[in-house]
């Protein structure tokens, strides 16, 4: 169903036509549609991708815009456990300074860019015709914290003041206009859409370096490119291609191709809310679901309390059934998966004490 057919569902319930409670539902909808899609990991929200090792820098990986949430990661043929940052700084500090094959790895603080910039500074262009935008940008270099306020418009795109290691944040002030950020040796790393002000880049922490790196190799550049498959695959040009965002042009094309590592990631997809009234909604199955909770935030509204809960239980019983829809009434296979205790040293496999 799409947001205009719930709209006029809950309408007809309410009696109410007119355009401030139209509106009204509008924004139950998409608030319900939130909650529902965040409740769990729903089949049609998780996706699969696959990334060439060459994008991994200094043991972490930015991974593409569409990644909202890392679920599995498995390098190559090992299916790499999660282990928090903080257990690893105690109990295994050296497993940073380590080369060789992964084994675990850490959910890190997420990226405000699609990539690295590498130590340059950072040039800002905004759609063609925009007014004066005002950017904020904060980041690091050598670990030393930047902060600046930068103004372009599209006629004069502006450069920033410093240059950057890592962008933490990064936002614009327009949401009519688009905004692209390059570094000053022309690699794509941010592309902002004109509704966005900031956007955020998952990113995990491999506690071994997959391979050695080149320090600021221009071999390993970096372009955003946004395409529809989810895989990888080699170009007539000899890069490779990888979800959504970015190609990765390696040195030698035939040698890459025999030596690539891949790491495959399980992810549950970045949430995509229900602008206009032809979207629909992406989960197959939840419109029932979706349909009582919006009711009962309309019940409430009109201080109904008794019936907005009998309707909010409603919806949890449909989005219970459809939960056993996917796990019962379709391909599936159940197991059962013995849990290692919490014991703070279950990164060295079955809680044998660190000596």
């Amino acid at each position: 169903m799409t947001l205009g057919e719930f709209i006029k569902l809950v309408a007809d319930k309410a009696h109410r036509n007119d355009a401030e409670s139209l509106e009204e539902f509008r924004n139950y909808v998409r608030f319900r549609y939130k909650m529902l899609w965040d409740s769990r990991p729903w089949r049609d929200t998780v996706g699969f991708l696959q990334v060439p090792a060459t994008a991994v820098r200094k043991g972490s990986l930015i991974l593409p815009r569409i990644v909202d949430r890392v679920m599995q990661v498995r390098f190559e043929n090992t299916l790499l456990r999660t282990e928090e940052l903080q257990t690893l700084l105690i109990y295994d500090p050296t497993a940073f300074e380590r080369k060789g094959e992964p084994l675990t790895f850490s959910l890190a603080a997420s990226s405000a860019t699609a990539d690295y910039p590498r130590g340059r500074r950072l040039v800002l262009v905004p759609d063609a015709g925009s007014a004066n935008m005002a950017v904020s940008i904060r980041g690091l270099l050598r670990s030393d914290e930047r902060t600046e306020s930068v103004t372009a418009n599209g006629n004069a795109p502006a450069m920033s003041a410093h240059n950057y290691d890592d962008v933490l944040s990064l936002s614009k002030s327009s949401r009519t206009h688009g905004l692209t950020v390059r570094t000053d040796t022309g690699i794509e790393i941010l592309r902002l859409r004109a509704p966005e002000t900031s956007v955020r880049f998952a990113r995990v922490q491999f506690h071994s370096l997959p391979f050695e790196e080149a320090e600021d190799d221009d071999s390993l550049k970096v372009n955003v490119l946004y395409i529809e498959d989810v895989s990888w695959r080699r170009m007539q040009s000899g890069s490779f291609v990888f979800n959504l965002q970015r190609t990765f042009e390696l040195p030698d094309p035939e040698a890459a191709t025999e030596a690539l590592t891949v790491i495959n990631v399980l992810f549950k997809r970045r949430f995509k809310q229900l602008e206009n009234d032809e979207d629909a909604i992406e989960i197959h199955g939840l419109d029932n679901a979706l349909l009582a909770a919006a009711l009962s935030d309309m019940h409430e509204s009109q201080r109904q309390f008794d019936k907005a809960a009998a309707k909010m239980t409603e919806a949890g019983t449909h989005a219970t059934a459809l939960a056993d829809l996917e796990r019962h009434q379709s391909a599936s296979n159940s197991r059962l998966m013995p849990e290692e205790p919490d014991d703070g040293y279950s990164f060295l496999g079955g809680g044998v004490p660190w000596l």
